[in-house]
């Protein structure tokens, strides 16, 4: 009677304890992530490194720094034309008049009040400064002298008075004598002025026109110092640095001078560059290991690596018929495992090549995953290789997925159907209408400043968290550049979507922004909001570009916009960043540099802008083309209701059976129990 009374309650806690242990989720295996990289031959120019001369910033303003004392600042600036001149303060909230002087006496008194005045904000998204833009015409071309004039009881106001002339010919080219900085490295900065129209790429000299040109270098703790530059042979300025230690620099560019027609000028640019402390060495030879039947592994040594992750760039050569043939471009991530790197490739790219040993690695470059800046490079690597895999001997010239990607790994579908994934940008919060949209999951990571590398991977993370195994992406601006990178590099549930168009972006500055610059050099002064982000930088954009292969890129459409230009009037999406971006502009990206070569172009439509707060509407709120990009989404259905995660492991448990031997036992133990007690 007694083992009856405490049976019950018994079998009760069991049968809970063990219901609890069955819930528990299963431990994971870690799924493999990286892609192993490839592409043919014949596309291997995108992987061109970086030629800083090519990727300058050009200017047709002023940014001077200024610091007001016990309420007054006083300087001057230089027009080159009386027409269309706009000057801007940013004054960290405080209230400050201007009073402006020419040499022949005029005076123009300005004031937060005045007509010619008008709120702007500069910036991108979130990360943004307040100021006052003035606009003005009539004046006389010349040098004035400034007066500004804020709270006499503050000892110090820092700021920034920015100027423009939009009708001036003299601009002002400056660029990077080189973005590949580890600690340590040497660097200069070259300037010189130009006339003509061009939207990209290095415009030639225009000799003779600088008087003075000086760069002011912010070091990574915030430190100031300015520097002479001097005349180069060439007809521009420079200036150079012997050594630099790791850390995000900050340099500006100002020079003056006098145009063709005697009229004085002043111009700036801001630069935002990296300086990294990996070291990396390269051997100039590296042993390989057949895989399996399919693969080769190249493991490159690496001296004083630091344990990590790096990108790598190489292109893969071999023989024929006597005759040295490019095989394919490698690259992907890569672990630093048992002091090598590894690479991989597929044996039958060796096969289309129909190429031999001896086999070479060639443009090798160790790349920063952050800043992309290579930390290492070798221009040739000899190979040991004394067995090939099996596809090597396969002669067929077709290109497959599995080729260009690695394999993919086997991924459980049948739980829910595709989603589209709607990501904001740079500094953001939710920017897409997700009543445009149909079936949906969002991104959220608002307001902060991470790498292309560190989006990527949150963008992953969010969708296995909401339970997504397939998706396509509908991206606005730094949100398409992070999302091309995870398609690239990472599997996700990109690589399983069941739609015609992966990624859809809309203001992604592919190529970088001049912003990104300007920013960082106000946040040394105001603080740095979201964050400096080299990735946005025209140097660190063409150099992440350089690891993503034309076939990812073929697989993104994208669209720009700008403002809608009218003949009667001075157009503009934002009066403050119009002072230093190239028409036609979002507001934040240069259509010039919002293109994405190899990618499939939606157009560009006038009367959109990059963020809510500026003259036409939001760019991300244009319902004729979200209708059209919602369209495209993942269509793929869900094949049964069985439960189960992106990473391939049942929701449920698989403590099941445990549970049903467990219950079996238990059962069988008291129905013995009872038996006896019935005897």
């Amino acid at each position: 009677m007694r083992i009856r009374k405490f049976l019950f309650p018994l079998m009760c806690f069991v049968f809970m304890a063990l219901f609890a242990f069955a819930n528990e989720p299963a431990e994971a295996e870690t799924p493999q992530i990286y892609k192993q990289l490839a592409a043919a031959p014949e596309d291997m120019a995108f992987s061109q490194p970086v030629v800083s001369a090519e990727l300058g910033n050009r200017s047709h303003s002023a940014m001077i720094q200024v610091e007001l004392v016990n309420g007054v600042w006083q300087g001057e600036i230089a027009l080159e034309s009386a027409e269309n001149i706009k000057l801007m303060t940013l004054s960290n909230g405080q209230e400050w008049s201007l009073i402006l002087q020419s040499e022949a006496g005029q005076t123009v008194e300005l004031n937060p009040s005045s007509r010619a005045a008008q709120a702007s904000s500069l910036g991108i998204a979130n990360n943004s400064y307040e100021g006052i833009v003035y606009s003005l015409d009539d004046l006389s071309a010349g040098r004035w002298s400034v007066t500004l004039q804020g709270d006499s009881s503050r000892a110090s106001q820092p700021g920034f008075l920015l100027y423009s002339n939009g009708d001036a010919v003299t601009k002002l080219y400056t660029y990077m004598t080189d973005f590949n900085l580890v600690g340590g490295s040497a660097v200069g900065v070259r300037a010189y002025t130009f006339e003509d129209q061009s939207a990209k790429g290095a415009p030639a000299i225009t000799a003779k026109r600088i008087n003075s040109a000086a760069v002011t270098l912010t070091s990574p703790d915030g430190s100031q110092a300015t520097y002479p530059m001097s005349l180069l042979a060439d007809g521009s300025y420079g200036y150079d640095w012997q050594s630099l230690p790791a850390g995000l620099y900050t340099a500006q560019v100002m020079v003056s001078g006098v145009n063709s027609a005697g009229e004085a000028f002043q111009r700036s640019t801001e630069h935002l560059f990296p300086v990294v402390d990996e070291t990396v060495s390269l051997g100039a030879t590296a042993d390989s290991v057949v895989l399996n039947e399919q693969r080769l592994q190249f493991n490159l040594a690496v001296a004083e690596a630091k344990a990590g992750t790096f990108k790598i760039s190489a292109e893969l050569w071999g023989m024929n018929a006597g005759q040295a043939v490019p095989i394919a471009w490698l690259g992907g991530m890569s672990d630093v495992t048992n002091g090598s790197l590894p690479l991989t490739v597929d044996g039958r790219w060796i096969g289309r090549a129909n190429a031999t040993a001896p086999f070479s690695l060639r443009n090798v470059r160790i790349s920063d995953v952050d800043t992309s800046v290579v930390v290492a490079e070798q221009a040739q690597i000899n190979l040991a290789v004394n067995a090939l895999p099996a596809a090597a001997s396969l002669r067929s010239a077709e290109i497959t997925q599995d080729m260009l990607m690695g394999s993919r790994p086997e991924r459980d579908l049948s739980r829910t159907g595709g989603k589209l994934y709607l990501v904001h940008g740079y500094c953001s919060t939710d920017v897409w209408h997700a009543n445009q949209f149909s079936n949906t999951i969002e991104f959220a990571q608002y307001n902060v400043s991470i790498s292309h590398d560190a989006f990527a991977r949150e963008i992953r993370r969010q969708a296995e968290v909401f339970g997504a195994p397939s998706y396509n992406i509908v991206a606005h601006s730094q949100g398409g550049a992070a999302s091309l990178h995870l398609y690239t590099n990472y599997w996700s549930g990109l690589d399983y979507a069941n739609t015609s168009r992966l990624i859809q972006s809309v203001g992604t500055p592919y190529q970088g922004t001049m912003l990104a610059g300007n920013l960082a050099a106000i946040g040394n002064i105001f603080g740095v909001g979201c964050g400096k982000n080299t990735d946005l930088t025209y140097n660190g954009a063409a150099a992440w570009l350089s690891g993503i292969p034309t076939w990812a890129r073929d697989d993104v459409w994208y669209a720009t916009t700008s403002f809608t230009d009218r003949l009667w009037s001075y157009d503009y999406c934002s009066l403050a960043t119009d002072l230093l971006l190239d028409d036609p502009d979002d507001g934040v990206t240069e259509k010039a540099y919002g293109q994405l070569p190899s990618a499939n172009n939606m157009g560009h439509k006038t009367g959109w802008c990059h963020t809510a707060s500026m003259r036409d509407p939001h760019q991300t709120t244009d319902q004729v083309r979200n209708t059209k990009m919602n369209s495209y989404g993942d269509t793929r259905v869900a094949s049964s209701p069985t439960a189960v995660t992106t990473s391939g492991q049942q929701t449920g448990s698989t403590n099941t059976p445990i549970l049903l031997v467990v219950l079996m036992v238990t059962l069988t133990l008291s129905g013995i129990i009872l038996r006896r007690r019935q005897r």
